[in-house]
């Protein structure tokens, strides 16, 4: 929907509540995209001006002398009475407001204040906030002083006068004004409405009106808009069909979820920047990866999700965890001279998305014009599209959340040729790669395991049977360099694993692993347990994941691994959970690179382990690790509830199993393993 006249932010964003407009512009926007109901019934839309929102408004407007408020002045420098650092909270329904204050009642002589009457302290005025047409004001009911530890401190006479008497009525003139906002509105009608509903647009925008009752909560206030919408032709909610999507609603689907990804990138680094914090960039990653997990399952089967709309699903889970890491990042601080922009995005989607909770038989479309204007109420310098979606690797991402550049093979890619046979190997000399560890005993021997549990694993994927035994595959665990993992990377590109080479690509491929496990290990040289933990969990979740492979043959060449799902190699790194964070084509053609990317990703989940499940018990954490591994962050615990989906619970039962096989030496018969997973993703 194109503009007919160019979009003009208000002179005053803070006072005019810039946010309110946009987000009351979104809504509408909405309302008229999709035929109304017959009978005209007003819409509330919550409006929720959060305390750190208006503590950051009221320093802009009363501290602007160098971040103090300069509430009373006498006839000389030695008489003045000054705030700093104001802030706003509640107690049994008032609003608090605070504020660092300093009093000097004195004489100049020379160059000196004799100041018989001084004070420093914390001023707390106890304040009822009301409604005033369109702007919230506050009405001061009680004073009181404090010291810096909030003990009550006692200043009488003239002092407490001064204090009082100048204080309460900058806070009563006060005023947060939303009218300039809606004004604004006005000016977005065009925009907003379809062809021919300009009319009833602004006939809604006309009834448009603040309720009296304002809610005290704990982390701001509750306001109520109302907008009356006008009497439209009926229409049904939109309904999930049972009927499969055709290819132009896939596409749609498809970009839809492109769409809001692209967003959640774009807002998410936009506060990792700002917030150098590592708690705050954790709960970040967290809300990114799991929206990503379920933008995952959307992608995968549309059709079984209930409703129509991806992008509102995905939006209400993650939005409201992110509206606190921004809330508790600004009341701590953290957001800089960036807070406002932050709390008003929030306040914008939070209005958004109110109308879903109001009126959902409108029909609710996000679409992406709406996305992007909340991506500029965040950043409004910013250049470029927030929507962008690309697959091009981000190292500014990754460099947020604290993951390093994973090894990979120097100079170009090397992908091998459409004619090169199946079992390649690699170029002749490099069957014992300088650097390489020579193996630590003979080529392991073939054994036979005994009756048990672990004689079939689940799942359909691997099967115990005669092969070679794990525990005879371990490598040195200190003093490993990347030019061995490297060197031994190379003697793997492009082999595929076959009946002619199982012995010798097995222990090749398990020398890649230890080393790697242990290159990754040499921070922890002193955690005993993460000694003995973490190698078996890289090997079970890599024979999970693969069977151990990088490379298969497809349509008669070599090509990488890819689940029907996106994940990819050796480690099956989801391009779309990950994306950004790795080189999609390094994931695919390099071995190395892929291992080191997803063997940081599942140290990275084993670390955050024990913060989930308060444990220290290497197989629990790892049981967590891979479950976070497979289903994103909030998957640590899946395996331990009952109600567990039945998939899901296999998946995990496999691992254990997996886990269980390494631990005790146990061997598993790569190409039966490998068959198996090709037959399942054939399916």
């Amino acid at each position: 929907m194109s503009a007919k006249r160019p979009f003009r932010r208000p002179a005053q964003p803070l006072d005019s509540l810039y946010t309110i407009a946009v987000a009351a512009f979104v809504v509408l926007s909405v309302c008229f995209a999709a035929p109304l109901t017959v009978s005209a019934a007003p819409v509330k839309i919550p409006l929720h001006i959060n305390y750190a929102l208006l503590s950051d408004a009221l320093r802009q407007r009363l501290y602007v002398h160098g971040g103090r408020a300069e509430f009373w002045k006498g006839d000389n420098d030695c008489q003045y009475f000054y705030g700093e650092n104001p802030s706003f909270g509640q107690q049994n329904g008032l609003v608090k407001v605070n504020t660092g204050g300093h009093l000097n009642l004195g004489v100049p002589l020379g160059d000196q204040c004799l100041a018989p009457i001084t004070w420093s302290g914390i001023v707390e005025a106890d304040t009822a906030p009301y409604i005033a047409g369109f702007a919230l004001k506050l009405h001061v009911t009680d004073v009181n002083l404090y010291d810096s530890h909030h003990n009550k401190t006692l200043l009488v006479g003239r002092g407490f006068d001064l204090i009082k008497g100048n204080l309460t009525p900058a806070l009563e003139t006060y005023s947060f004004d939303l009218s300039p906002a809606i004004r604004e509105i006005d000016g977005l009608a065009e925009m907003a409405a379809a062809p021919g509903d300009e009319a009833a647009l602004h006939l809604a925008l006309a009834t448009i009106h603040l309720e009296p009752t304002i809610v005290v909560g704990q982390s701001g206030l509750q306001l109520t808009m109302i907008i009356d919408l006008p009497p439209r032709a009926a229409a049904s909610p939109l309904a999930a069909s049972s009927a499969p999507l055709t290819p132009d609603e896939i596409a749609a689907w498809n970009n839809a979820l492109d769409n809001w990804d692209a967003f959640l990138v774009f807002a998410i680094k936009q506060i990792g920047i700002t917030v150098s914090d590592s708690k705050v960039r954790e709960q970040l990653l967290e809300i990114l990866l799991n929206s990503r997990q379920r933008l995952l399952a959307a992608l995968a089967e549309p059709q079984h999700l209930a409703g129509p709309d991806p992008v509102r699903l995905l939006f209400l889970r993650e939005w409201t965890r992110l509206g606190q890491v921004i809330e508790n990042a600004a009341e701590q601080g953290r957001l800089g001279n960036r807070s406002l922009e932050f709390l008003s995005f929030i306040s914008a989607g939070d209005a958004l998305f109110a109308l879903d909770q109001a009126a959902s038989a409108l029909g609710l479309r996000i679409s992406a014009g709406d996305l992007r204007r909340l991506a500029r109420i965040m950043a409004p310098q910013s250049r470029g599209d927030p929507l962008t979606y690309s697959f091009t690797e981000d190292p500014e991402l990754r460099q947020i959340f604290g993951l390093s550049a994973p090894l990979e093979q120097p100079g170009p890619l090397e992908i091998p040729p459409a004619s090169q046979p199946a079992n390649a190997t690699q170029p002749e000399g490099a069957s014992n790669p300088a650097g390489v560890p020579s193996p630590s005993s003979p080529l392991p021997t073939t054994v036979t395991p005994a009756p048990g549990p672990l004689s079939m694993l689940s799942w359909g994927l691997c099967t115990i049977g005669p092969q070679t035994v794990l525990a005879a595959e371990t490598a040195p665990n200190t003093g490993v360099s990347g030019t061995q993992i490297l060197a031994l990377g190379r003697k793997l590109h492009a082999v595929v694993v076959d009946q002619h080479n199982a012995v010798t690509y097995r222990h090749d491929l398990g020398q890649l692993l230890d080393l790697s496990a242990s290159y990754l290990l040499q921070d922890d040289a002193d955690d005993p347990s993460a000694r003995r933990g973490w190698p078996i969990l890289l090997k079970a979740a890599a024979w999970q994941e693969s069977c151990w492979r990088q490379f298969m043959m497809k349509r008669g060449r070599i090509w990488f691994l890819e689940s029907k799902t996106g994940d990819i190699g050796l480690m099956q790194v989801n391009k779309y959970v990950w994306r950004g964070f790795y080189s999609l084509p390094r994931l695919r053609w390099d071995i190395v690179y892929n291992l080191s990317a997803g063997s940081q990703i599942l140290r990275h989940f084993l670390d955050g382990a024990p913060d989930h499940l308060h444990s220290k018990d290497p197989a629990v954490l790892a049981r967590a690790a891979y479950a976070a591994y497979n289903g994103g962050p909030g998957a640590y615990n899946r395996w331990r509830e009952s109600d567990e989906p039945r998939n899901l619970r296999e998946v995990d039962q496999a691992f254990w199993l997996k886990y269980q096989a390494v631990t005790a030496g146990q061997p598993f018969d790569i190409l039966t393993c490998a068959s198996q997973w090709d037959r399942l993703q054939a399916d």
